[in-house]
């Protein structure tokens, strides 16, 4: 059955410990700890939500239990991007408790999250093959609506809770949602934020139209490169991921010169070649296991699907949509970094693209710090900051990314943002701690 819930009387309560019932692992402490209750199908479930730190998977990481009624349901774990993207991952289990390891075995009512690759989201010694969920740390209501359907699928869905009482209606019920970080502040006043972030980027890098911003990665051969191939393009998305974005645009030159070519047959059948490419000092990225094994599937990929040719994923004046979901399904490109290459597509490389009002913004760590500081989001939570920009600037969301992410990263700093010297100085609320989970450079 359909699982519905409303999560009442959530609060902060600061550090606390548990004592595992494994003597190796003893008493665990968690930093930060959130506890409240779930109605779910008219019963009242006492929830916990705790952050800490564990040895996992070769390396100290953060780590996460999510429990019902006292008992531990649900566990996280860092995944290997959480400096960038405070994001844990829990593998997911059929009905039989084994691990889901194809879309078709997802059980009812996981459509909401975020499914991954537990591999391509750890790459070390014991990380699993199967799928997981990917939820940001402190996204209590996900953590419990993930708990509460583990517990269903296990059969012990709310076993021995008492019935809550009856409450008056109080109209349709809605979606839970995350807590608010604070009060929304007046449409005017985001759409002034808005106007300040479209004139910055206008002013940088020129009018927001198909084919005007010739750079994308700050080298001029490198962007020459990946304006000129187009499965250097690809492999520079697949790239920019936990480095620096010029090394990443840089990276696809680099490996042509280091393999003597870049051609998609060639790599496809030389996985170890390739491996040992990126590897070589300088490595090209620091995720040297799996990159190689994303930029390879990408190689397949393009020749099995694409007549291998990149540039198939989006010639011919396709949708937004289609070169988004096209580049999702490559392994190593996400929803923050198909949507950004879309709008590169479009602006940097002149590439015809239709439904552009469909373009959204690259949800990273910069663009969510400018988003929850400046009050155009009050979540910290994918979906709400891309209905944000979806509905402040409706004809092309897409463009408040590149300023977003400019801002971010030269002023709105993690810890101290340079208020007074940055462009949107003269309209931003500045909701620093609105930001407070927001971590990184």
């Amino acid at each position: 059955m359909p699982l519905s819930f409303e999560l009442r009387d959530l609060k902060f309560t600061g550090p606390s410990d548990f004592r595992w019932w494994d003597p190796q692992i003893g008493t665990e402490h968690f930093e930060r700890t959130w506890e409240g209750t779930a109605l779910a199908h008219g019963r009242s479930v006492r929830i916990r939500h705790g952050i800490g730190r564990r040895h996992a998977y070769g390396r100290e990481r953060v780590h996460s239990v999510t429990w019902l009624e006292g008992q531990p349901t649900v566990e996280g774990v860092a995944s290997d991007d959480y400096a960038e993207s405070r994001a844990l991952i829990s593998a997911v289990k059929r009905p039989d408790k084994k691990l889901a390891r194809a879309h078709s075995e997802l059980p009812e009512g996981y459509e909401t999250f975020d499914i991954v690759n537990h591999r391509d989201e750890i790459d070390a010694p014991y990380s699993r093959f199967g799928l997981a969920v990917k939820i940001p740390e402190d996204d209590v209501a996900s953590w419990v609506r993930l708990a509460l359907l583990r517990a269903r699928d296990l059969g012990r869905l709310l076993a021995g809770s008492p019935p809550a009482k009856p409450r008056p209606p109080q109209g349709p019920r809605h979606e839970p949602a995350p807590p608010r970080a604070f009060d929304p502040i007046d449409r005017e006043r985001k759409l002034a934020v808005v106007r300040q972030l479209i004139a910055f980027e206008i002013e940088e890098r020129g009018p927001l139209r198909r084919g005007t911003q010739p750079l994308i990665g700050g080298d001029d051969e490198a962007d020459r490169f990946v304006h000129q191939d187009d499965f250097a393009f690809l492999l520079a998305v697949i790239f920019d991921q936990g480095i620096p974005a010029e090394r990443a645009w840089r990276a696809p030159l680099d490996l042509r010169d280091r393999l003597g070519h870049l051609d998609p047959a060639h790599i496809a059948a030389e996985p170890k070649v390739v491996a040992e490419a990126i590897h070589r000092p300088r490595a090209l990225h620091r995720f040297v296991n799996k990159t190689p094994r994303w930029v390879v599937s990408a190689a397949g990929r393009v020749l099995s699907e694409y007549e291998g040719d990149a540039g198939n994923i989006w010639r011919g004046s396709p949708t937004a949509v289609q070169v988004r979901d096209r580049l999702d399904a490559f392994p190593g490109i996400s929803q923050k970094k198909a949507a950004m290459a879309v709008m590169l597509l479009w602006r940097n490389r002149d590439v015809p693209i239709d439904g552009m009002e469909e373009c959204d913004v690259a949800v990273d760590i910069h663009l969510r710090r400018v988003f929850l500081r400046t009050g155009l989001a009050e979540r910290d939570q994918p979906s709400h900051l891309i209905r944000a920009a979806r509905d402040l600037y409706p004809t092309l969301p897409g463009a408040l990314d590149p300023p977003a992410w400019a801002i971010g990263r030269e002023w709105c700093h993690a810890r101290v943002p340079e208020c007074p010297e940055c462009p949107l100085t003269e309209v931003c609320p500045k909701l620093v701690p609105c930001a407070a989970t927001v971590s990184g450079p």
